[in-house]
């Protein structure tokens, strides 16, 4: 299994400075978030629409009770850091 994606969102977390982090950064909802983002770029690579994925995201941050102003932004970035990270993983492998 390719871990280098969420290696890549939790780097994400650290470079984001406190102020402009919403969502919560426990252990149990840092591996929502990654599980999340896997959902999410599996969306796309089935050939979703960015709205359609924008939507998804909306209904899990929703689904987990994660409402602040800042939460689909935070989500929104580490879910592209993690897209990187799988792009990344997938060209290392092929060459």
């Amino acid at each position: 299994m390719i871990r280098l994606p969420a290696v890549l969102s939790a780097l994400a977390l650290i470079t984001v400075p406190t102020a402009a982090m919403a969502l919560p950064r426990t252990t149990e909802a840092f591996q929502q978030q990654i599980s999340i983002c896997r959902g999410a770029a599996n969306l796309i690579l089935d050939g979703a629409s960015d709205q359609e994925e924008e939507q998804f995201l909306i209904s899990q941050l929703r689904a987990n009770g994660w409402n602040e102003p800042g939460d689909l932004e935070d989500l929104t970035l580490m879910c592209v850091f993690f897209k990187q990270g799988y792009l990344f993983a997938l060209d290392t492998m092929e060459g």
